[in-house]
């Protein structure tokens, strides 16, 4: 497969930047770009899947950019083609905290050559928090999400209500048809707008649970439970409550899953 050239990528993107009718010709590079992100990404991926953090492997799963979303990101952002970080995307999901999550990114850090890391957990986008450290392999970029259990549901439910509502609620802008029922909270029916502003109260809610957890223990929670018995009675019980409010909030989150399209 002949790949194109990054200048010749780059002209492409302007393309279909300022068109609403894409043409074969065009249709066809792209997709030549993506088939040369896949078969890079199978190979990160594959490597990822060898590492480990704390004795336990990475179970990484990965992602393709559709065309679709290549071109809507192209027109909302000022970003050249060659130089877009996740048209290939691999994720790291884990049962932990936010020293977890430094953790696994210094491990991805040492074994790949890396162009940048993304911390989404202090300056979220739109409530959305991970790390990301963007690596380079054979001279394409690719995007690995690390993130923990609460950053995934949330991430997941900002995700199904995009596929129903419209993929921009994720950058800020109100969903299709906002005043529409969508979801009932005890005798009172939310609308789409109401279940939108409610995720995003939820994802401060996931920062504030995280940090918490961290200033806490200043460890992972599967090292808290472990060492539960060792610490004084008053630290078992806050570290207990602790544990409560991340399994209510993870269900919250959950139950939200089922919100009508």
């Amino acid at each position: 497969m002949d790949v194109p050239t990054k200048s010749q990528i780059d002209r492409l993107g302007t393309r279909l930047r300022t068109t609403d009718r894409v043409h074969d010709s065009d249709l066809e590079m792209l997709q030549d770009v993506r088939r040369a992100h896949d078969e890079v990404l199978a190979e990160v991926t594959e490597s990822l899947a060898v590492l480990s953090f704390q004795g336990d492997r990475l179970h990484p799963t990965s992602r393709l950019k559709t065309i679709g979303t290549i071109v809507d990101k192209l027109k909302r952002e000022s970003v050249r083609l060659s130089q877009m970080d996740d048209i290939a995307g691999t994720r790291v999901v884990f049962d932990g905290g936010l020293a977890d999550q430094d953790g696994i990114t210094r491990v991805i850090r040492r074994a790949f050559p890396v162009h940048d890391v993304k911390d989404r957990r202090e300056r979220p986008s739109h409530g959305y928090r991970a790390v990301h450290v963007v690596v380079v392999h054979r001279d394409l970029r690719v995007e690995i999400q690390i993130r923990t259990v609460l950053q995934d549901v949330w991430a997941q439910l900002m995700e199904k209500l995009a596929d129903s509502w419209g993929r921009r609620i994720r950058y800020g802008e109100p969903p299709l048809a906002p005043e529409t029922p969508a979801f009932r909270a005890g005798a009172r029916e939310l609308t789409r707008q109401e279940v939108v502003n409610t995720v995003l109260v939820l994802a401060d809610l996931v920062g504030r649970v995280e940090r918490l957890q961290a200033d806490q223990f200043g460890v992972g929670p599967r090292l808290v439970a472990e060492l539960r018995s060792h610490l004084p009675q008053e630290l078992q019980e806050r570290s207990r409550e602790v544990e409560a409010l991340y399994g209510d909030l993870e269900n919250t989150l959950r139950s939200l899953m089922g919100v009508d399209g």
